[in-house]
């Protein structure tokens, strides 16, 4: 079985931590080698997304598209029943603030850091973190690459993640080999 077939039968691994589908994989298949997953990951066909009560999960680039909509009433109720940030932001009209995040992050894939600031001058009197968090927590987004690598996987300290729509980063088409 291949990593990505592993992961559409498990339907998605837990991926808080970058190395953790490696680890994952690694006690799951025979043989088993770090670029078995890194391959699909910069290809597009396999992504890290708030998956599953918005904790980060690798998915195939089709389950992030089939399965993330289906679960967004659960992760909606959670931002605002069983998060702080969801709580912050009474009264503030999330479909707008969605909106406005979702516009900045299909124009470039940006760290929660790099919304700050956009969501801090359209909403002043509200918590920017909050805001931000409300974009990557509720919009269905991926972690782009490059962040998976083989440093991470040995454990390293990685950068802060990208995040960038989960439609606009589809699977690269595959290099013809002659």
């Amino acid at each position: 079985m291949t990593p990505l077939d592993a992961a559409a039968r498990l339907v998605g691994l837990q991926a808080q931590v970058s190395r953790d589908p490696y680890v994952a994989l690694w006690s799951r298949l025979d043989p088993f080698a770090p670029t078995d997953l890194a391959e699909p990951i910069a290809d597009r066909r396999a992504v890290r997304m708030p998956f599953l009560r918005a904790t980060l999960h690798l998915v195939t680039a089709e389950d992030a598209l089939t399965l993330r909509p289906v679960l967004q009433p659960v992760l909606r109720r959670s931002f605002h029943s069983g998060s702080p940030f969801g709580r912050q932001l009474d009264g503030v009209d999330i479909d707008e603030v969605t909106g406005f995040g979702r516009a900045l992050l299909e124009e470039q894939p940006r760290t929660r850091a790099e919304l700050l600031p956009e969501l801090a001058d359209r909403w002043p009197d509200r918590d920017a973190s909050a805001l931000a968090y409300a974009c990557t927590y509720l919009l269905p987004l991926v972690q782009v690459t490059p962040r998976v690598s083989g440093r991470e996987a040995a454990g390293r300290r990685s950068p802060p993640s990208r995040r960038g729509s989960a439609r606009s980063w589809r699977p690269r088409p595959r290099p013809m080999t002659s």
